[in-house]
């Protein structure tokens, strides 16, 4: 009995072929260089696309609340500039002129939120929001700071301008007199 073995047949292209030529390799590691290269571009100016859009939200934010505050009286009562003596701002007269409270400021150039009770600024009580704002991310407000007056007052109409490292990339707020916030 005799057994035979089947053979495979071997493609004429790898016959005599030990591997890959050096010229072959050095083709394919630059096109992956260039590959990457790009994707690199891509990936960091999507990036900065992102962080000019988190702080427009985040302006956004801070304007929307400055606003709500000042429409509804917010205040710190323990201040008795404001009005108030109590922790819960329980006077019987919500009006600006019993208690105080001029404004809500939010001042673009030092990245702050405040109240403003009788004409003076409450400095004691800031809120910073310059640790959400990447330091590739230039703000620039016209006027600065941008106020909002209690219950119904006027607001100070303003534009504020986010600028990315890339010119392409920046991004603008519109603050109008009537208090509408709107991203242009």
């Amino acid at each position: 009995m005799k057994v035979t073995f089947f053979r495979k047949r071997i493609p004429l292209f790898l016959i005599g072929s030990a591997g890959f030529s050096l010229v072959e390799i050095l083709v394919v590691i630059s096109l992956m260089a260039v590959v990457f290269t790009i994707g690199t571009n891509y990936y960091k100016r999507f990036n900065e696309k992102r962080e000019v859009e988190k702080v427009v939200e985040v302006l956004t934010n801070y304007l929307h609340q400055a606003s709500a505050n000042a429409n509804n009286n917010v205040k710190d009562c323990t201040d008795s500039l404001c009005g108030g003596t109590d922790l819960l701002c329980d006077t019987a007269d919500d009006s600006p002129e019993v208690n105080g409270l001029d404004a809500w400021i939010v001042n673009i150039n030092n990245r702050t939120i405040y109240w403003r009770c009788g004409g003076i600024d409450q400095t004691d009580n800031i809120k910073s929001f310059s640790s959400e704002i990447p330091a590739s991310v230039t703000i620039v407000s016209i006027p600065d700071p941008v106020e909002f007056q209690t219950l119904g007052g006027t607001v100070t109409a303003a534009t504020i301008t986010i600028n990315g490292s890339n010119p392409a990339d920046s991004s603008s707020l519109q603050i109008r007199s009537s208090g509408l916030i709107k991203r242009s």
